[in-house]
């Protein structure tokens, strides 16, 4: 027969349960050698067809020791009933063929039973109270791990009670209308002033009579100055010259002449002029027509002015808004009581009027908003929210694990509320703890009546726990000392990191 594993006096039990574990084969032989004393426990090869059992496996054993062939044919053949009893193999095989008889007297008899009753009485007590009494503590660690999840829930004023099926959780309107006016000083800038005013005589040195149009525009003529522009405030007709002849033979010229008012093009003292300057006229050659004034220009003036710019009133515009929308948030939470939450996020603001005291490019220092601006908010009831998550997060717990006890912890995001319904979508981050489902029935039952080592390896063996302890109570001496016999006298207690 061939053999998948051999066991001498060095191998351990917990060999032979690594050894079955990684076995290819399904049908898996042990061969003890002659020195082996592993399988003189019944208990050891219990354990040993019970794991391989559990791995879908068969175990058979064979001995060279041929005088333990048949314990051992017995316990491949059937699964003994006697627990963890020591099975006597090194006992003679021979019956004795001779045996002492003695002839014992009456009173040596009642001597050796009641010595006999006195053993019974003392062993079969101490085995009750070392089969009955010990008890056992099991605390094994098991990590937490951390489940985060994004659940998706609606706050919706047309809902009347928690929808588990729907995501959906009741919600309310409120609404609040606040006014306010703010003032800035204006930015822009602009020249303001009097345009210098006077007459100028024009002199015609043609023969024509030349027509001038109101709004013409004169130069002042100046070597030293700026070419300063003025218009003419009426429409004129200059007469043309007029020559008279001499008793010489020669003619005099007088040239044809017409006074006009005229005011400076722009605001300034620069346009204020002395009299007696001279002034030519847009499109005129000076030996045609030429201009001069008999009195000073005066009244020009310029000063620079406030005004409104555009940036001001898009400024302001802005600038308030933002502190309307400030003013109905904190109106708003002044109404939300005790218990109830309110998703700043979803309120929509309208500005029911704006009214500035001042135009684009308006003279003045300061420049006055007044608006009003109405607010309408979504509220919802907090216990609400936390029963639907407590509901919600038993549904994304993977099946092997189990949701640890307390309050789940959570953050909330709301978006605005959506457009013609009110409805709030709040985006909840789920942030729990789980851990491992454990069988505790079935470790139990499986630690019943093991032996220290191999109840800690069976531990070792189970991937979800990651540490133990095992109290034993009362302490018994190592040769006899096991897990208690009854599974109702080992506790587990788990203890979650």
């Amino acid at each position: 027969m061939n053999y998948n594993i051999t066991a001498d006096e060095t191998t351990e039990i917990n060999d032979l349960i690594i050894a079955i574990d990684d076995a290819v084969e399904s049908d898996v032989k042990i061969l003890f050698k002659k020195k082996s004393t592993l399988y003189l426990k019944s208990l050891n090869l219990k354990i040993l067809q019970k794991l391989a059992n559990e791995k879908n496996k068969t175990v058979t054993f064979d001995v060279e020791n041929k005088s333990h062939k048949d314990y051992i044919d017995a316990v491949n053949g059937d699964f003994m009933q006697t627990p963890d009893e020591s099975v006597d193999l090194n006992m003679d095989q021979k019956p004795k063929k001779e045996r002492r008889e003695f002839k014992l007297n009456i009173k040596g008899a009642k001597v050796l039973i009641y010595v006999a009753a006195f053993l019974l009485i003392f062993f079969g007590g101490g085995f009750a109270l070392w089969w009955y009494l010990p008890s056992a503590k099991v605390t094994v660690s098991i990590d937490s791990q951390i489940l985060v999840k994004i659940l998706d829930i609606k706050a919706s004023p047309t809902a009347t009670s928690v929808s588990v099926a729907d995501s959906t959780i009741p919600a309310i309107n409120v609404d609040v209308t606040v006014s306010d006016s703010q003032t800035i000083p204006t930015t822009g800038k602009k020249e303001i002033g009097d345009s210098a005013k006077g007459k100028v005589t024009l002199f015609n040195k043609t023969d024509e009579v030349i027509t001038l149009k109101k709004g013409k525009v004169i130069k002042l003529i100046s070597t030293d100055n700026e070419s300063l522009k003025y218009e003419i405030q009426e429409n004129i007709d200059i007469p043309a010259q007029i020559k008279t002849p001499t008793g010489t033979g020669g003619s005099t010229t007088e040239y044809g002449s017409k006074e006009v008012s005229i005011t400076a093009v722009s605001y300034g003292d620069k346009y204020n002029q002395d009299k007696e300057e001279k002034f030519e006229v847009d499109n005129y050659n000076t030996e045609k027509l030429v201009g001069e004034n008999k009195e000073n220009l005066e009244g020009g003036t310029l000063k620079e002015a406030n005004v409104v710019a555009q940036a001001d009133l898009d400024g302001l515009k802005r600038t308030l808004d933002e502190f309307m929308k400030t003013k109905v948030i904190e109106a708003i939470k002044k109404k939300v009581v005790t218990g109830q939450t309110l998703p700043e996020s979803s309120i929509e603001f309208t500005t029911v009027s704006g009214t500035f005291d001042k135009k684009l490019a308006e003279e003045g220092d300061e420049l006055t908003l007044e608006m009003t601006t109405k607010g309408v908010g979504i509220v919802y009831d907090q216990k609400n929210l936390d029963e639907i998550v407590s509901e919600l997060v038993k549904t994304v717990v993977p099946s092997e694990y189990s949701l640890d006890g307390g309050k789940p912890e959570y953050e909330v995001a709301a978006t605005k509320a959506k457009a013609g319904t009110g409805i709030v979508d709040l985006q909840i981050k789920l942030r729990s703890y789980i851990t491992p489902n454990l069988d505790e029935k079935k470790i139990i039952s499986d630690m019943t009546g093991m032996k220290l080592d191999q109840a800690q390896s069976y531990l070792n063996s189970i991937s979800s726990i990651k540490g133990f302890e095992i109290t034993l109570s009362p302490k018994m001496p190592a040769i006899i000392q096991t897990m208690p016999h009854l599974s109702k006298n080992i506790e587990i207690v788990i203890d979650k990191k």
